[in-house]
């Protein structure tokens, strides 16, 4: 039967759901391909220990909500056999830490495609310019800023095509993640005005969600807020890990 003594935070919680419904793999109750997730749930398989995560359609969710609660444990019992027999063609993931401390942990540390800007040259005066920010402020790890004059050119040296496509999509912010005492990454946005830029909290949300496929724009409301009340997540994003 399902797994009771792990824990998961509501946040893990979503992460791993959205990561799990990416797959589009078989619904484990209906066997028809989810386009669109119902719940996380977790199930342990006692003759192997092994632990997953699998979740189920929103139409299977649906319906298990209008459900007796016997109905409901004979459509569990048939879930956890598919699992058991053969878990591949369903929408679940094995479990590697059932208990997540650390909130982003596996999303950062695990499997993730990460894309950064790598630069040949730092002779900009931009990169003077941060550098000394950070030099500034040693308890900041992100900021955001407006883009410099030339740093477009600089950043897509040789390719005017790319420098063309930034500026018809509105490219005028930099955001700078500092990796190291002398290291720093860097991600272009949109204009920012209105947004409050200045928070390292939301520059360190936007910058996840840039470089971190497992998050999407819809996230920035929810991950700005936790960063806000838990500065360890920032912490946590060791990005130095994904750049040597």
């Amino acid at each position: 039967m399902a797994e009771k003594n792990i824990s998961l935070r509501d946040f893990n919680a979503k992460i791993v759901l959205k990561r799990i419904e990416k797959k589009k793999a078989l619904c484990p109750s209906c066997e028809r391909r989810i386009k669109h997730a119902g719940e996380l749930n977790i199930f342990k398989n006692k003759k192997t220990n092994e632990i997953l995560y699998y979740i189920t359609c929103r139409k299977c969710e649906y319906k298990k909500d209008k459900q007796t609660k016997e109905k409901q444990k004979e459509t569990i019992l048939v879930i956890e056999k598919r699992l058991i027999e053969n878990r591949y063609p369903y929408s679940c993931e094995v479990v590697e830490d059932p208990n997540i401390e650390r909130m982003l942990d596996n999303v950062v540390h695990g499997n993730q495609k990460m894309q950064m800007n790598v630069f040949e040259e730092t002779l900009g005066i931009w990169h003077k310019e941060d550098e000394q920010f950070f030099e500034d402020n040693p308890d900041r790890k992100f900021y955001a800023r407006p883009l410099y004059k030339g740093e477009l050119e600089a950043v897509h040296k040789g390719d005017e095509k790319m420098v063309e496509v930034a500026i018809k999509n509105n490219i005028s912010f930099t955001m700078i993640h500092r990796v190291a005492k002398t290291q720093r990454a860097y991600e272009y946005v949109s204009d920012l005005t209105g947004h409050p830029y200045n928070e390292e909290a939301f520059v360190a949300a936007l910058f996840m969600i840039k470089v971190n496929n497992a998050f999407g724009v819809e996230d920035l409301p929810e991950l700005y807020q936790k960063i806000k009340e838990n500065k360890q997540i920032v912490e946590d994003f060791k990005l130095d890990k994904f750049s040597k």
